[in-house]
């Protein structure tokens, strides 16, 4: 019927051995049954027992009092698990309007001896739950509705868990209200449950605790709210929240409220799950705020979930605003924090972190998942005024956000921490719009920072272990990135779309490991230094994969590395060139590689700095300069660069370029025309040649001609090798040219040698101001000289050497004699059939006395002077003393198999140098061609052409030659001398001007020559002259 009282005393007994059974009063659970009808008002009278008990070993049973309208429960209820196993039965106390009830404990029993406590749902319209004991009145308004702290505590560590909860019919709200100050604690594996309908609120001051493994759920249909300082802790139970997560309901709310409250739990997980009201504006999923609040677990996990609600219309319909306070996981803890923003226009993000709120793990895992809603809101914001999000320890982060028009993840406070010094990974990805990171962000493992769109790395980026990346399709490092023990990659995200991506570098990068630079699909991928204001940069070429753009910082003084293999420079413009597929502009300094590089360089192609070509043959290319160049060697200097090194290889431009050597001697060989090689440098297309500094040689072979050769500083000579030239040649010698067809156009030279060809050569010259050796070779040759008819008047003539000239030759002209049979008498074989290098086969005469002579490193004091040098001529040795010339000796075979040396020659070496210093000497050099030893003749001229000279010039030489008086000479002269030991290659000079020798002669004469041969050497010198 609608009215159903169970009269005082009453026993209603469904127990079983086996297990309890049901007990049905007024209707069925929350009077959904359709098979029972339920009543209006139930009254359970004092004293009356409703016992459902398991006896043996048995579950206890089902009891269920139930009414539409009001509900007083003044009897006992029973469902205990059975004494030999079993646990604790259900209970249900429903009121649509009301239940009182005077107390819980000690009037239901839902324990379990040997098994887990039952379970009471205490379900009235509203519930409040207020501090103290029940005094035992009933019935009045007071107590309606009313549970009482102690009481809840007192059956929650005896009886079984409860579940409180509202439903709503009339005029209540379906609000569970614990009122400010109230302290429910106990210590069981019960639990306490509380489902509003609609409202749950945790008054300020008040506080639940589970000193044991109980667990405490909190589930509301429209809102849960915790005030200032109240809290929910357990030991090792959960903590569980979730609010509006059924029906939506239209209306301004957020889903769970923390307001300077606590959920703190020893060892359990803390579960959030709010929505925001549909309704306007601030409907948060989950809003913690306040410098107490805290979420904090040690054992557990932490997942918070909020969606923000709200309109079109509405504003700042976040998913989960962490407004001060701390959400912390101890240990190996994981924290969990997923925010959807709402509907609106403005501010609708995932996950908004500032005012100090802060986000931390000790070893777990964090990880923040933001996704904006309505037209303009961020995944996830820390703002400015933000705290930190890191890890205590080994933890590890992972960021994700999508933005709606504007950043995906935006962390922009820059003196808040992003990770930490023990991190084991931090991955911060937008998976839409922009990534924004101003945080100092540190790591001891990897570091990815990547977006699909704009990737601002504003803060300083650090891991002291692992890698650093940082991708987007548009990159700007305007923060410091150090990776100390791995490598950095930024890299272009495309992301499927084959979009041009920029690398903005405008900040230093130091990476142990080095740099990468990983460009997309797009075809101009750039990275660029143009904002860069740090110290110079060093880039290397090998760093770069995909990209097709570089662009080096505005201030000067940065180099970029070449790539390690063999490459093509092209350089375009100033400091602009293209290598490897990447048009490189703004780096000064170039430094091309190991490899054999070739660099070219077009009309406005040039470098500020240094261009070092590095290893390998290297060319520079000027075949598409247009413009005249120079190439400088001694200063290291090409048109278009600061300073060339490590080149090889030089090319010229079409139009007239010059070629200059080093400051030392250099030989040039020009062996096709404008082109040759200077020592281990090779040219072509330049069409000047400059010596520098030095004794340059000019060596013109194969016939090949220059415009132009300068000999600038130093005592330089021209040769003209056409000893391989047939025919029959017309040579024109003017005072800067040899005219042949080629001409060959000369300044600053002191010697012009010729050597010409078998034919019938006609040489037609004058007196100028250089020395002239000309060797008309094999043929009837003519060499026509001003005012001279006959060549057998002397040699030189003037300051013309000359050599195999048939013509012109004066009527009476005597055959020149030959005395050349000096050292021959001295042979006891026939000539051309002896053994140079048997001492036996020689008679030996010295004619020095040794006496203390020193050896060739001794220094002369006193002595100076200008010694110009000795020149190989072909077939002869010019001899220079204070630059002029004096000497000639045509060179002899020691072997008995070549040339026949001159009488005087032979006359000289014959009085000052013995047959076995002769051959040690010869050995010594590893020779086995002719050699001449040339001794200083003092200030006379000898003409040494076969005509017997005059005899008072040679008493006069003899004279001087001798040691005494040679010394007596230098030191009136003020004069040095150097003693060439030479062949066709060359010569080795031995430098007598008070400088010690040079290495290769000291080599080679002590380590060859024996003690006799070295004494009488010395001797021969003069005793160190």
């Amino acid at each position: 019927g609608s009215e159903i009282e169970v009269l005082p005393g009453t026993l209603v007994i469904a127990d079983g051995e086996t297990g309890g059974g049901s007990i049905f009063v007024g209707g069925g659970q929350r009077g959904e049954d359709p098979a029972l009808m339920n009543a209006e008002n139930v009254t359970v009278g004092e004293g009356a027992t409703l016992s459902v008990n398991g006896l043996g070993n048995g579950n206890g049973g089902q009891i269920v009092v139930f009414a539409n309208d009001s509900l007083t429960f003044l009897g006992n209820l029973s469902a205990t698990g059975g004494p030999e196993g079993g646990n604790g039965g259900f209970a249900e106390l429903s009121g649509k309007q009301s239940v009182t009830i005077p107390n819980l404990a000690g009037r239901i029993d839902l324990s379990a001896a040997s098994g887990q406590s039952g379970t009471l749902l205490f379900d009235p319209i509203d519930t409040s739950v207020i501090a103290g004991v029940s005094t035992g009145i009933f019935g009045s308004p007071v107590s309606a509705n009313t549970l009482y702290a102690n009481d809840i505590a007192t059956f929650l560590n005896s009886s079984g868990s409860l579940i409180v909860e509202t439903n709503v019919t009339g005029t209540g709200l379906g609000n569970i209200d614990v009122s400010p100050g109230v302290s429910i604690s106990w210590n069981s594996v019960n639990d306490l449950t509380f489902n509003a309908f609609r409202d749950f609120t945790l008054g300020s001051g008040a506080a639940i605790g589970s000193a044991g493994a109980g667990n405490v759920n909190v589930n509301a249909g429209r809102a849960i709210y915790l005030d200032a300082g109240s809290q929910i802790q357990t030991n090792t139970g959960s903590i569980s929240l979730r609010a509006h997560q059924d029906s939506p309901m239209i209306d301004n709310f957020a889903g769970i409220g923390i307001d300077d409250a606590q959920l703190v739990s020893s060892g359990g997980d803390i579960l959030l799950l709010g929505t925001g009201g549909g309704y306007g504006s601030d409907n948060f999923g989950i809003r913690v705020q306040g410098t107490n609040s805290r979420i904090e677990t040690s054992g557990g996990q932490i997942r918070m979930t909020g969606h923000g609600g709200g309109d079109s219309l509405g504003s700042r319909n976040r998913g989960i605003w962490l407004s001060d306070g701390m959400v912390i996981g101890h240990g190996n803890a994981n924290v969990t924090v997923i925010g959807t923003g709402g509907q609106g226009y403005t501010e609708i993000d995932g996950i908004q972190i500032d005012n100090g709120a802060s986000v931390e793990v000790d070893d777990g895992n964090l990880e923040l998942d933001g996704k904006a809603g309505g037209s303009l809101g961020m995944g996830i914001l820390s703002a400015s005024n933000a705290g930190d999000i890191r890890t205590n320890d080994a933890g590890t982060i992972f960021i994700t956000g999508s933005g709606v028009n504007a950043p995906g993840v935006a962390l922009t406070n820059s003196s808040a921490a992003l990770g930490g010094l023990y991190a084991g990974l931090v991955t911060v990805q937008s998976s839409g719009n922009h990534l924004v990171i101003q945080s100092v962000t540190t790591a001891e493992g990897n570091i990815l920072l990547v977006s699909p769109a704009e990737t601002h790395v504003e803060g300083s980026v650090t891991s002291y272990g692992g890698d650093v990346t940082v991708g987007g399709n548009h990159v700007f490092l305007d923060g410091q990135i150090q990776s100390n023990l791995g490598e950095i990659t930024v890299q272009i995200a495309d992301f499927e779309s084959a979009t041009n991506g920029i690398i903005e570098v405008n900040n230093l990068l130091q990476a142990k490991e080095g740099l990468n630079f990983n460009g997309g699909a797009g075809m101009n991928d750039i990275v660029t230094y143009a904002g860069y204001n740090g110290p110079p940069v060093t880039f290397f070429h090998d760093d770069l994969s995909n990209i097709e753009r570089l662009v080096g910082p505005s201030a000067p003084g940065d180099l970029f590395v070449g790539p390690q293999s063999a490459a093509n420079y092209a350089f375009s413009g100033p400091d602009t060139f293209t290598v490897g597929g990447v048009k490189v502009t703004n780096f000064e300094n170039v430094n091309a590689g190991p490899g054999s590089d070739i660099l070219i360089t077009a009309a406005n192609g040039s470098l500020t700095g240094q261009l070092d070509a590095g290893g390998g043959f290297d060319t520079l290319n000027y075949s598409r300069f247009g413009g005249p160049v120079t190439v400088d060697v001694a200063n290291y200097r090409a048109t278009g660069f600061g300073s060339i090194l490590g080149i090889e290889n030089f090319i010229g431009s079409s139009s007239a370029d010059t070629f200059k050597g080093g400051n030392t001697a250099d030989i040039f060989n020009i062996t096709a025309d404008n082109a040759g090689n200077v020592g281990n440098l090779t040219f072509s297309s330049f069409e000047r040649l400059n010596g520098n500094g030095g004794n340059d040689r000019f060596n013109f072979l194969n016939q090949a001609t220059v415009q132009l050769v300068s000999g600038d500083a130093g005592s330089d000579t021209l040769f003209l090798n056409d000893s391989n030239l047939g025919g029959t040649n017309t040579y024109n010698i003017t005072r800067n040219r040899i005219s042949r067809n080629p001409t060959y156009n000369f300044t600053g030279i002191e010697i012009v040698q010729m050597v010409l060809g078998p034919g019938n050569d006609t040489v037609n010259s004058g007196f100028y101001g250089f020395t002239q050796l000309i060797d008309g070779g094999p043929g009837n040759d003519t060499l026509n000289l001003p005012g001279v008819t006959d060549l057998g008047q002397g040699n030189p003539i003037g300051n013309v050497f000359h050599f195999g000239f048939e013509a012109p030759r004066g009527e009476n002209a005597a055959p020149a004699a030959d005395l050349g049979d000096i050292l021959q008498l001295q042979i006891d074989q026939q000539i051309g059939n002896f053994d140079i290098f048997d001492p036996s086969a020689f008679e030996i005469e010295n004619r020095f006395d040794l006496g203390d002579a020193p050896l060739l490193t001794q220094q002369l004091d006193g002595i100076t002077g200008a010694f110009a040098a000795a020149t190989v001529i072909g077939q002869a040795i010019v001899i220079s003393v204070d630059g002029n010339p004096y000497l000639i000796f045509r060179p002899f075979s020691l072997d008995g198999s070549g040339l026949t040396p001159s009488n005087l020659a032979l006359a000289s070496l014959a009085e000052h140098l013995g047959i076995n210093a002769n051959v040690e000497l010869a050995q010594a050099i590893e020779f086995t061609g002719g050699l001449l030893l040339v001794m200083p003749d003092g200030p006379y001229s000898i003409d040494l052409s076969g005509v017997p000279a005059d005899p008072a010039v040679i008493a006069a030489l003899q004279e001087s030659l001798a040691i005494a008086a040679a010394r007596e000479l230098f030191g009136a002269l003020e004069i040095a001398i150097a003693l060439p030991i030479t062949n066709a290659d060359g010569a080795l000079s031995i430098n007598l001007d008070g400088i010690a020798p040079g290495q290769p002669v000291i080599v080679l004469l002590t380590e060859q020559l024996g003690d006799a041969s070295f004494n009488e050497l010395n001797a021969a010198l003069g005793a160190g002259n």
